[in-house]
């Protein structure tokens, strides 16, 4: 009972979703063969109770063999065909779903994305398409049985071939959705059953990979508000640490030793106090947590600003810092977040460019955007892949005998991101260059 209950809504689901162009060839098929197979069967019946069927009739056996060649004839067997046929049509007409049925409409409809996988099919497509022109136009001038049976044939695989493309298609353009993380929505309308299987299996895939993200962005979430609730906390005692260390700087404290003891700490409660404010940026910065305020802003004039910061520093290690802007030149960004971002590079070519030198800055003009150049001599081996050198505490955690957190690039790069810009290095030898892509301001 079962089985036919899945038979009948099988069979119900291939005639109102099959694509027409196959379906009505099936039908032409099974009509074509069924009516060969019926004839034989009802001579060899008629032929074999031959007898039976006299004693059994009589008079009227001659009227009912009349009847049932008429019902047997190829004529009536095409006309029940058409009429299923137009009520399958009319049914997806009525149901607003005619050309979605039509492989060919889907197949020009989508022939962009559709290429990549129809280009494999168009020689032996073209092979076939000749092919059934010949035989169509053999049959207009004669009919014959064998060219009807080859035309249909090579017709049905055509379509078939098709059909199979389009079905890979579909499942190609739902692996490209899981790519891009969108709902893997595809068409049930003409769909084989390896086609729903596989469709099946994306969604499958796809419900997955959406708790995979759904875990990771909530152990983010996590993260961050565990951070930024420890930062909190850490800050309170940091602060009171840092003021007690003050009053004692101003005591007239005699002891060398001790001197010695309250410079160490307030060195390194002022390290600590960047570092928990890094942290709490970096986790900012890196679940896009940061208010962004872009504005008109004159590119050259905030570069020189951030420079003269530094330019006592520059002066003490003899290192030249060679910018010179002709021109005005403004882009869109929120100017504390483009200053720390410039603070951080030029900063770090004061600390780690070889005394003695020079450091380049350039700024130039690339269609809807303004990139900012750096350029330095290190004094160290740059040793290190210059995308490890942005993640996360890895300034820190190979140079921990050096001021700072190894977060600096980590969270100029998020900020530069969350402005629509980039950062980007290159290391070649002992160059360092650092590159800022910022929207230009139209």
């Amino acid at each position: 009972m079962d089985n036919n209950i899945t038979r009948k809504s099988k069979i119900k689901y291939i005639l109102n979703n099959m694509y027409l162009e196959p379906l009505c060839l099936y039908f032409i098929l099974f009509f074509t063969i069924g009516a060969v197979i019926l004839i034989a069967v009802v001579y060899i019946i008629g032929g074999t109770f031959l007898p039976f069927f006299r004693i059994l009739f009589g008079s009227n056996l001659s009227r009912i063999v009349r009847l049932v060649k008429f019902f047997i004839s190829t004529e009536v067997l095409v006309v029940i065909g058409a009429i299923i046929e137009f009520i399958i049509i009319l049914n997806r007409i009525i149901k607003k779903k005619f050309l979605k049925s039509l492989l060919f409409y889907n197949i020009f409809k989508y022939h962009k994305s559709d290429f990549k996988v129809y280009k494999d099919i168009i020689l032996p497509f073209l092979f076939s398409s000749i092919l059934i022109l010949y035989f169509f136009l053999m049959l207009i001038s004669e009919v014959d049985l064998l060219y009807l049976c080859l035309f249909i044939f090579t017709l049905l695989i055509s379509i078939t071939v098709l059909n199979y493309a389009e079905q890979v298609n579909k499942i190609i353009h739902g692996i490209n959705n899981i790519a891009k993380l969108q709902k893997t929505d595809i068409s049930y309308m003409g769909s084989s059953d390896f086609t729903l299987e596989a469709v099946s299996m994306l969604n499958n895939i796809d419900k997955n990979i959406s708790k995979t993200i759904e875990s990771q962005l909530k152990s983010e979430r996590l993260k961050t508000e565990l951070i930024t609730n420890i930062s909190h906390d850490l800050k309170t005692p940091l602060t009171s640490i840092i003021n007690y260390t003050d009053l004692l700087k101003n005591l007239d404290i005699k002891d060398k030793t001790a001197l010695d003891y309250v410079s160490v700490l307030d060195k390194n409660s002022k390290r600590l106090k960047v570092l928990i404010i890094d942290l709490v940026d970096a986790s900012k910065t890196e679940t896009g947590n940061v208010n962004i305020n872009p504005e008109k802003l004159e590119l050259n004039e905030l570069i020189s600003q951030i420079y003269g910061e530094f330019d006592s520093m520059f002066n003490e290690k003899e290192i030249t810092f060679v910018f010179n802007p002709e021109d005005d030149i403004y882009v869109l960004a929120d100017g504390n977040h483009l200053g720390r971002v410039l603070e951080n590079v030029i900063g770090n070519a004061c600390k780690y460019t070889q005394e003695k030198t020079r450091v380049y800055g350039d700024v130039r003009r690339e269609g809807d955007f303004v990139s900012f150049t750096l350029k330095n001599i290190s004094k160290d081996k740059l040793n290190i892949d210059p995308d490890e050198l942005m993640e996360q505490f890895v300034r820190g955690e190979r140079s921990r005998h050096t001021e700072g957190s190894g977060l600096g690039l980590y969270i100029a790069r998020n900020l530069m991101k969350l402005m629509n810009g980039e950062l980007s290095i290159s290391i070649n030898g002992d160059l360092f260059e650092v590159r800022l892509v910022i929207p230009i301001f139209n």
